[in-house]
Order: structure tokens, then sequence, then C-alpha cells
């Protein structure tokens, strides 16, 4: 398993923010100051706006906000928000034919929810720190 560009930068913009503690902040100084190509952080940025994890507001003091108190905020819910797939193996998906006689499945299972059990226990809040 791999995260993807988007979610590391889209993890990177929302630590930002957070630093930010609900303040406005402008994509132009996050794209600087992250070394975010600015084109693509704009298309992150509307999609977790769309995900309920950022607002935003136009004009000279406008920018883009957390959505949410960062405590209230996980890397789990903000990788899910981006699309980020977080199988480790497809098997968990049901795609596999051995799955019904497959002696490893249960360690792929106890791997995946200990995954997901730490990205769920992330906030912003403990990355800001």
């Amino acid at each position: 398993m791999k995260i993807s560009k988007k979610s590391q930068y889209g993890l990177r913009a929302m630590i930002h923010l957070a630093q930010k503690d609900g303040s406005f902040c402008s994509l132009k100084e996050i794209s600087e100051k992250e070394l975010i190509p600015f084109n693509y952080l704009e298309k992150i940025c509307s999609q977790m706006e769309k995900g309920g994890l950022l607002k935003s507001r136009k004009g000279v003091y406008g920018g883009y906000a957390l959505a949410k108190k960062h405590e209230d905020i996980t890397v789990g819910e903000l990788f899910r928000c981006l699309g980020e797939r977080m199988l480790l193996v497809d098997c968990i998906d049901g795609i596999c034919a051995q799955k019904k006689h497959c002696k490893s499945i249960n360690a792929w299972e106890k791997i995946q929810k200990s995954l997901e059990k730490t990205i769920n226990s992330i906030t912003l809040t403990s990355l800001i720190k």
C-alpha cells in the first residue's frame, strides 16, 4: 500500500490550516509554505470542501479554513474524503477465489483493522503539537 500524493498534499494542507486555528488562509500561502503545486492544491481543497472538511470564503481576506475543530478531524477521515483506498490486499474486499480456504486471511484482516484503527485515531491536533 502506498499513500497517494493527493492524500500527502491534503494532509499537509490540513495541518497548515490547523495551525491557523480557525483563520482563513489563501491557497497561495499554503502552496508556497507547503511546496504543493497551486493548481493541484486547488483541486484537493475543493474536494475537501465538498467532503465537509474545509470551508471557503471569497475576497481579500478569503481562502480556506477548517470546517470543524482540528481535534475532530482524523487522518482516516481525510484519506476517505480524498478517495484513498486503504486496502492492504484485495482479498479483504472479497476479491479472492481462495478466501474460503486461505490460511493468511486472518493475518491480513488483523493488520487491516490495526491500520484503520491507527489512521482513525490520529487527529490534526496530535500532528500540530
